[in-house]
């Protein structure tokens, strides 16, 4: 027990550390290009793995979402009031935000469908592939906790610097950016999970993780531009080692994905 609490205590501290560098690099414009695209790549990063921890991390409950989201949006606003000047710490907060979002969502719908993160260490860790029709239990505790959580959910959006979302979609194709860098860091972190945390097909598992990569690099060089495919190349990469790195020491920790016949709500 003490093992795994060091491998997740590293897993923490590593990534906000390297969360804390990337916001304090970016307003002073200080590193090359190459050096940008790292330090961009490193929020949606994170958010894949707050994404992973909101829709896999224990019960299945929409409140760690609910806490990811306020502390994004009490960061924003800390960042704007410290009047940096360029807008930049807080996009890229936003950023992960966002990233947060989506491979929670993505990630919760496989949990209603029957994966589950489980502690290999358990006796009933290995419990059998679930059948191709499972049922999902739920209390009207939990009914109420999903409501009240989503309200909470989108009270606080209500707070979002708006001035953050704008400067990520300006531009006449800032929105289709926008959405494949989403779409490259979701492909990522779904290949990312698999190969880390799955039980089977373990050549599969790299197949998936290669080929994830490749969609996404091709659809942000399809969005940006074929003559960007080396910097989106090291932006992906790093997404890559971050988020496989994060989750290899999970696994370490005696933590599987695993296919349950029953999803508790």
């Amino acid at each position: 027990m003490k093992r795994r609490w060091i491998l997740l205590g590293i897993v923490v501290s590593v990534n906000l550390l390297l969360e804390c560098a990337a916001i304090a690099t970016e307003p002073f414009h200080g590193p090359g290009r190459l050096v940008g695209y790292v330090v961009i790549a490193i929020p949606p990063s994170h958010g894949s793995l707050l994404g992973f921890w909101a829709a896999l991390g224990g019960r299945a409950t929409p409140w760690r979402l609910v806490v990811v989201t306020v502390g994004a949006v009490v960061v924003m606003r800390l960042l704007a009031s410290a009047n940096f000047g360029p807008v930049g710490p807080e996009m890229l907060v936003f950023l992960l935000l966002l990233q947060t979002g989506v491979v929670s969502l993505v990630l919760m719908i496989a949990r209603f469908l029957g994966a589950e993160l489980t502690d290999a260490l358990r006796p009933d860790a290995a419990a059998p592939v679930a059948p191709d029709r499972q049922w999902i239990q739920f209390s009207l505790g939990s009914l109420l906790s999903w409501t009240t959580a989503v309200a909470v959910l989108l009270a606080t959006l209500h707070y979002l610097p708006r001035k953050a979302l704008e400067e990520l979609t300006s531009g006449p194709d800032g929105g289709a950016i926008l959405a494949a860098i989403l779409g490259a860091g979701t492909l990522i972190a779904l290949g990312a999970v698999w190969i880390t945390l799955g039980a089977r097909w373990p050549v599969g598992r790299y197949i998936l993780l290669f080929l994830a990569s490749g969609i996404g690099i091709a659809v942000m060089s399809i969005v940006i531009g074929s003559d960007e495919v080396g910097t989106i190349s090291i932006f992906c990469v790093t997404q890559i080692v971050c988020v496989t790195g994060s989750l290899w020491l999970v696994r370490l920790a005696g933590y599987r994905l695993i296919w349950r016949r029953r999803v508790r709500l």
